[in-house]
């Protein structure tokens, strides 16, 4: 199962989706306008619930947070 959050600039987990798909496939909404989404790995927590239940996913975004780089973007001159 992959797990993706959708977060906010300071690392908040607005929500958590899990994808179950044969490998290669992919899934995933489209974040919000301020949010950001990433595949999470959620092995090696310590969490109650088991890791596939719903209930783990609201445990993660009760008790954890995202920490991201903040990418800085540079504009470049497209070549013709």
């Amino acid at each position: 199962m992959k797990i993706f959050a959708y977060y906010d600039l300071d690392g908040n987990i607005q929500s958590l989706i899990g994808v179950e798909a044969a490998e290669g496939a992919f899934a995933m909404r489209a974040p919000r306008p301020g949010q950001f989404a990433a595949e999470i790995n959620i092995e090696g927590l310590a969490l109650e619930a088991k890791a596939g239940d719903p209930e783990a996913l609201v445990e993660i975004a009760e008790k954890y947070k995202v920490i991201t780089p903040v990418a800085g973007l540079k504009l470049v001159r497209k070549e013709r």
